[in-house]
């Protein structure tokens, strides 16, 4: 039998926080928000937000990658000699 009153902080970082509950759930504290799951949902949850932070790194490194070559293409940085747009 669990002791309900007992909590484990297995993680924290920032606003963020996973706790084991004395009934067995895992509790993830997102600044305002908690959420209340199984404990065998963790594993998949964290390889999920792990495969979504590698692929939104992508995304980003690939979005500056392709503002980097419009830049180049359009000559910018302009230099602005008169200290006036164009």
């Amino acid at each position: 039998m669990h002791d309900l009153t007992q909590t484990t902080r297995l993680a924290s970082h920032d606003l963020f926080r996973v706790t084991r509950l004395g009934c067995g759930s895992v509790s993830l504290h997102m600044g305002a928000l908690t959420l209340r799951i199984d404990p065998d949902a963790l594993e998949p949850l964290a390889r999920t937000l792990s495969e979504a932070s590698f692929n939104l790194s992508r995304l980003n490194e690939a979005d500056r990658d392709t503002q980097d070559a419009s830049s180049r293409s359009l000559g910018w940085p302009l230099q602005d000699t008169d200290n006036t747009f164009h």
